[in-house]
């Protein structure tokens, strides 16, 4: 299945561990990089990588070893909780890989999450992430953050703001910078007001 732009915030915000696989793809690896790793914070918590939950892959590492993926998605570590296999920069080659990985997946298997570039309507890849019920492909557009978006920046780097104001200023902001160099730019706020013992300052304003 496939999700429109308007179901990919709340289902970034609440992820669902009951599906296989999801694809992330996009011309912007900056952006894509974003959401997935936006997606995989929520679905696994902030500790996954230190208690060995989330696993890392790349489409050459499933094209090398076509069993690594379907070793990583049925291993079980010594933590509980949710698990998940990250496959980055995948494409058509390894889109056989993938979904003999899925087809074979059942709980409490590792959820599957695949990240690619721009990918054509005839991909195969994404024709069958978008086609499969088990799956579902997330496209990430070259858009402006949307105020949902902005917002859960803001969260992610400790800043709240009540002010209109200033929120409009952001909107602008957000208009000017890629998605990366705004959260960057939050948390650059946030550390100088942290190091200096005083709130955080943005557009000449202190909140």
């Amino acid at each position: 299945m496939k999700l429109s732009p308007k179901e990919i915030p709340r289902f970034l915000e609440n992820p669902d561990p009951t599906i296989a696989a999801i694809l992330f793809y996009g011309s912007d690896t900056m952006r894509v990089a974003l959401k997935r790793q936006e997606y995989l914070e929520n679905l696994l918590g902030s500790t996954a990588e230190q208690e060995m939950r989330l696993i890392r892959l790349t489409g050459d590492d499933v094209l090398k070893d076509h069993t690594a993926a379907f070793d990583a998605i049925k291993s079980v570590g010594f933590f509980p909780g949710q698990r998940a296999v990250l496959i980055e920069n995948s494409s058509d080659r390894t889109s056989k890989i993938i979904f003999d990985c899925i087809e074979a997946w059942e709980q409490p298997d590792a959820q599957i999450v695949v990240t690619s570039g721009q990918l054509k309507p005839t991909s195969q890849l994404r024709k069958s992430f978008e086609t499969s019920k088990s799956t579902l492909a997330v496209p990430i557009y070259d858009n402006p953050l949307t105020e949902m978006e902005i917002k859960t920046e803001l969260t992610r780097a400790g800043i709240q703001i009540n002010d209109p104001n200033i929120m409009t200023g952001l909107h602008s902001l957000s208009e000017e910078l890629e998605p990366g160099d705004f959260r960057n730019t939050c948390l650059l706020y946030t550390s100088d007001a942290a190091d200096e013992g005083l709130g955080v300052d943005l557009g000449g304003r202190r909140i």
